[in-house]
């Protein structure tokens, strides 16, 4: 695959499911509470992802990732 189609294929998966991408499968059957968190932390993933290159910056992503792992791990968590 071109990196041109890649790009696009990333580009059209954020324009459908938001700055984090497609919804794990660990998401698909979760509670409205998670599905809510996970939006929320996908729109200040797309924020941080604006902003221009700083040391703040990087942690603001660091923790949309860690932010990001949490929401996954609870949705496992509730589902056992």
């Amino acid at each position: 695959m071109s990196e041109q189609t890649d790009l696009e294929g990333w580009l059209a998966e954020r324009a459908i499911y938001g700055w984090l991408g497609k919804l794990p499968e660990e998401l698909v059957d979760a509670p409205p509470d998670l599905i809510k968190r996970w939006k929320a932390l996908s729109r200040r993933a797309k924020a941080v992802a604006e902003k221009r290159f700083s040391p703040r910056k990087v942690d603001e992503a660091k923790a949309v990732e860690r932010d990001r792992a949490a929401i996954i791990q609870e949705a496992k968590d509730r589902k056992r």
